[in-house]
């Protein structure tokens, strides 16, 4: 069975602004899926390469450090039948559900995965939360690090988006109109992997190895790759 953890975003601009769709029968535009892609990439290159920023509590207060190298970091690519599964979950929800998130979206977010809204665009939505990576993990072992859940910030998101063995995404989205009258758009994404829990692993510690084609190349001086090598299969 396929765990799948899901993502709702709410933005004003036309579901297809991008262009073609990237699957047969989606409404999510090539653009877009390159976008997105890019930017989950770059974050998740720059946890690989033991860059990434983390302010975590201290005994005399906020300490700022750097979370240790990721060596499992794989690629996140595209997926169409991942989407189809994002469409046909959209697809029970009437616009009150998707827009109340006490109902059926809040269940979702429960359960599977989280929920979020916006009127920017996809990516800019992203990037203000990857951009707050922050306290949201702790180094469990000399060997691993485990995700540490915040239940008033961005951590579930980070963490869904940020978890080593998470490699494939798909989503779907569905016009709505408040009150008959202003539009919006809900965005429903997954991932191959279930919603993660607080203390569960996000990645193992260690340098990413050129020769495993599917994990991101740590960028280090004389690094022939900054990003996600091709082929995450």
């Amino acid at each position: 069975m396929l765990w799948l953890i899901c993502l709702v975003l709410i933005i004003s601009k036309p579901v297809s602004a991008g262009g073609a769709t990237f699957c047969k029968n989606g409404n999510i535009s090539e653009d877009d899926v390159s976008q997105t892609l890019a930017l989950i990439n770059s974050r998740r290159t720059v946890l690989a390469s033991g860059l990434q920023l983390n302010i975590s509590d201290g005994d005399d207060g906020p300490v700022l450090g750097l979370d240790p190298p990721a060596r499992n970091m794989r690629k996140m690519t595209y997926d169409c039948a991942v989407e189809q599964k994002a469409r046909d979950l959209l697809a029970t929800m009437s616009c009150d559900e998707l827009y109340n998130g006490e109902t059926e979206v809040g269940k979702i977010d429960l359960e599977r995965g989280f929920f979020f809204s916006g009127y920017e665009s996809i990516q800019i939505i992203l990037r203000l939360y990857l951009n707050s990576l922050f306290d949201w993990a702790v180094l469990a072992s000399n060997s691993s690090v485990k995700y540490k859940y915040r239940h008033w910030g961005f951590s579930n998101i980070n963490g869904n988006l940020m978890r080593a063995d998470a490699s494939k995404l798909g989503c779907a989205s569905r016009e709505c109109r408040e009150n008959n009258d202003f539009p919006y758009n809900h965005y429903l994404c997954m991932t191959d992997q279930r919603n993660i829990k607080d203390g569960e692993e996000l990645y193992k510690v260690g340098a990413a190895k050129a020769e495993c084609d599917p994990l991101i190349q740590a960028e280090f001086p004389g690094s022939s790759s900054g990003y996600a090598s091709d082929g995450a299969e």
